[in-house]
Formats: structure tokens, C-alpha cells, sequence
């Protein structure tokens, strides 16, 4: 059986605005955010330049800008990851992952 790794949604909102809304959506729902600026570090690094992104840790939420204006939304299902580890966690992975429909739902 192939399981989903991510939970998603593109919305046609550009990034800053879209980055925005997951950020309030998130703490919200009582997420901590972490913002790490991964582009600035690439340009600053190795001169890489890259559509804009972002990720929360510590539960991997991935923002990016799509070619179209839009931005696309992932999670990593933490039922996935519940389930790797088979660490006994199901229940509370269930309750995060609703949390996380929740807030892609309400974007």
C-alpha cells in the first residue's frame, strides 16, 4: 500500500500574502512558528536564486511560489511519520493532522 507523505493545497494567493495566512492560520491552531529564511542563506551561500519559500519547523510546513502566481502548501502527515517510527503516537498524530486539514482548509 503506497502511503500519502504530505497533506497539500495550492491557493492563488501570492507567497508574502499566502506565508502570511498559514502563519495565522497555524498559531491559531496554537502552532509555535520558526521562520527560517532558507533563500537568503542560498543567495548569501552559493548564489542560488530560487522561487520564494518557506518552511515552520518543527512540524515541516513548505510554502513555495508556483510559476502561476500561486502558492502551493505542504505537510508532511505526521500520521506518516507516526507510523515509520510505530512509536505508539497514533492517536496524537491523528489530532495533528486534523489540526493541519483545519488550518489548509480555512485558506
Amino acid at each position: 500500500m503506497i502511503m500519502k507523505q504530505s497533506l497539500s493545497k495550492t491557493i492563488p494567493i501570492a507567497f508574502d500574502g499566502a506565508f502570511e495566512k498559514v502563519k495565522q492560520e497555524l498559531q491559531n491552531d496554537g502552532f509555535g512558528i520558526i521562520k527560517v529564511d532558507i533563500l537568503d542563506n542560498l543567495k548569501k551561500k552559493i548564489s542560488l536564486e530560487l522561487h520564494p519559500f518557506g518552511v515552520f519547523f518543527p512540524c515541516s510546513v513548505f510554502i513555495q511560489e508556483l510559476d502561476t502566481g500561486s502558492t502551493e502548501i505542504s505537510v508532511i502527515d505526521p500520521e506518516t511519520l507516526v507510523s515509520i517510527s510505530n512509536s505508539g503516537l497514533q492517536t496524537f498524530a491523528a489530532e495533528l493532522k486534523s489540526l493541519f486539514e483545519l488550518a489548509l482548509a480555512s485558506l
